[in-house]
């Protein structure tokens, strides 16, 4: 059995072998088949005169630069420290020290509130908190937070935030003010059971249960999404049912979180090597144990 992944519209189609055959005799004309109309209607055929690339490049930019859209989002960065050295993340490559300052998080809530005012058309403005690890900042979220907060209650525009977060200083006390900032959902990155967590992020034992005890405070309190980060270099299948089995079951966060896999390796090095892992990993995904797919989907 063979995949075909299209990066673009993350479409991933299963072939049998009458599609394999198609694909390969395929002479760029429309014979008006279902297979045609499979692979164009997920993006695996286009236009010849389609420049895939540049649409790419347009789309970013005018992500960036449409002022007419009913809904603002902006990630904000309050510093790059992080308490951890996760082996496939780039702040554990450089040193990425910078802190921003409480005038300089006044001038980004500042200029965030300036793109709401040029928009007339504005309805929700959303934000989302990163890193490094944002919850080492929580003072400058607090800032910009409680100025957002103000400015759009007062212009009748919605507003959503959430964080990505490591999840070990997600304490009560923390929640309780990402609640007062409005934060409503969390993603946190968990590597694995204790051991592979340990070793993929440069942690103690004690990091790993302290960070599933925060998960388990906060599930009842905003929307979790456990994100798991397993590196190509062990038993993806067995990890991932592992700690999925582990906080569904034992930790009893069936139904309270949702969780998701994620392929992880260097992309500085990405090569037709790590392609080939990436695919492979895909395919392990369809061939997973039928409780873990069922648990994993559930939401």
């Amino acid at each position: 059995m063979q995949y075909l992944w299209n990066t673009y519209s993350n479409a991933l189609l299963k072939l049998d072998k009458s599609s394999q055959k198609y694909i390969q005799k395929f002479n760029g004309i429309d014979d008006k088949s279902n297979e045609f109309s499979l692979l164009k209607e997920n993006g695996f055929i286009v236009y010849e005169h389609l420049d895939e690339f540049g649409r790419i490049c347009f789309e970013e930019k005018q992500s960036l630069f449409t002022y007419n859209a009913d809904t603002l989002s902006f990630i904000i960065a309050p510093g790059m420290k992080c308490n951890y050295n996760c082996s496939y993340c780039f702040e554990s490559k450089s040193d990425l020290s910078g802190i921003m300052q409480p005038e300089v998080a006044c001038d980004v809530a500042d200029y965030i509130c300036q793109r709401l005012r040029n928009n007339p058309n504005a309805r929700r403005l959303r934000v989302t908190w990163f890193g490094g690890e944002p919850l080492l900042y929580v003072n400058i979220v607090e800032i910009i937070s409680h100025k957002l907060i103000e400015f759009t209650k007062q212009n009748n525009i919605k507003y959503y935030a959430s964080i990505i977060t490591n999840g070990r200083f997600l304490n009560s006390k923390t929640l309780s003010k990402l609640q007062e900032f409005c934060v409503t959902k969390a993603q946190i990155t968990v590597d694995g059971m204790r051991e592979l967590y340990c070793i993929s992020k440069g942690a103690l034992p004690n990091d790993f249960d302290c960070v599933i005890d925060n998960i388990c405070n906060a599930a009842d309190k905003i929307k979790i999404s456990v994100r798991l980060n397993i590196p190509n270099n062990v038993d993806v299948v067995k990890e991932a049912i592992d700690i999925t089995n582990y906080l569904f079951s034992e930790r009893g966060l069936f139904g309270k979180v949702h969780v998701y896999l994620a392929y992880v390796c260097d992309y500085s090095l990405f090569t037709r090597r790590c392609m080939e892992s990436l695919l492979r990993f895909f395919a392990e995904l369809f061939q997973m144990d039928r409780f873990f797919v069922r648990e994993l989907w559930h939401f």
